[in-house]
């Protein structure tokens, strides 16, 4: 779980008027530009922290996840840094590279996320709309596809109810599930050795406000991102399969009902695991 920072400025900086670009709008959510005056020795530094970083140190899984937090807007609370411009100010120092002037002008947009970044804020547009749920899912933006699986009822189980004559072919049944896409932005590194873990496993308990063995992990995909000093990290979508009955539940060809088929030592066909672990190793 990463220790989670607002944007700290370090260096000198002065805010600068309409001359220099300052605006604001909608488009149709609420954006405003800010233009800054910054010592061109420090540009680097306040480039970063305006835009946020994420750190790791230490072993995988075990170290110190650090995630400082885009610059916020300090008139508009729920406006954070997005885009960002650089225009040379004042007298040329370098002619060669690396070029260099005495100033810079930095125009920073300040724009909505598309994902929640603030505790505040966590809980309506969530998936699980428990606020404790949701503050685990800060910084993830989320989606959601629902839909239905269809499921073959073997004749030998049904008849027809008007004459009780055997149904001489297979009953569709028609059973609701709902696909998530959750995907995780500026992760520090590649989790590909913890997420196997999770292969053919359901949920052990409730999970995200559904209950014990309807939410299955059946996909994850890794992009790299580039992080605002350069360095690399990774978006990781993960996709989970909620099912109306249990992954563990089949239709009986007997009698038309779901039930849990076993192995001769007792073993279920998925394993059930803790997905609530999942949650914390990802926020």
């Amino acid at each position: 779980m990463p220790v989670t920072l607002p944007a700290t400025i370090t260096v000198d900086y002065r805010q600068l008027g309409a001359d220099h670009g300052f605006a604001l709008g909608f488009d149709p959510a609420p954006w405003i530009t800010r233009p800054y005056l910054v010592s061109w020795d420090d540009l680097d530094t306040f480039l970063v922290e305006l835009r946020g970083l994420t750190t790791y140190s230490g072993t995988i899984g075990a170290g110190v996840w650090k995630r400082n937090l885009p610059h916020q807007d300090l008139n508009n609370k729920s406006l954070f840094a997005d885009s960002i411009t650089v225009d040379p100010e004042g007298a040329l120092l370098y002619p060669t590279d690396p070029i260099a002037y005495s100033h810079a002008v930095v125009k920073v947009t300040y724009r909505r996320p598309p994902w929640d970044v603030q505790t505040s804020e966590a809980g309506p547009n969530s998936i699980s709309q428990d606020p404790t749920d949701a503050q685990q899912l800060l910084y993830a933006s989320q989606e959601i596809r629902g839909g239905a699986r269809w499921y073959d009822q073997p004749n030998s189980s049904v008849t027809w109810s008007s004459d009780g004559a055997k149904v001489n072919t297979p009953i569709p049944r028609r059973v609701k599930v709902a696909t998530w896409n959750i995907t995780y932005h500026l992760f520090p590194y590649l989790p590909s050795q913890y997420l196997e873990g999770f292969a053919d496993t359901v949920n052990n308990a409730p999970f995200l406000g559904r209950a014990k063995g309807t939410v299955m992990l059946v996909n994850w995909d890794t992009i790299r991102e580039i992080n605002s000093d350069g360095s690399t990290a990774q978006k990781v979508q993960l996709q989970y399969e909620w099912r109306q009955q249990d992954w563990n539940k089949y239709l009986r060809p007997d009698n038309n009902r779901w039930d849990w088929p076993k192995d001769v030592s007792g073993n279920y066909i998925y394993n059930y695991a803790d997905y609530s672990a999942l949650l914390a190793y990802f926020s």
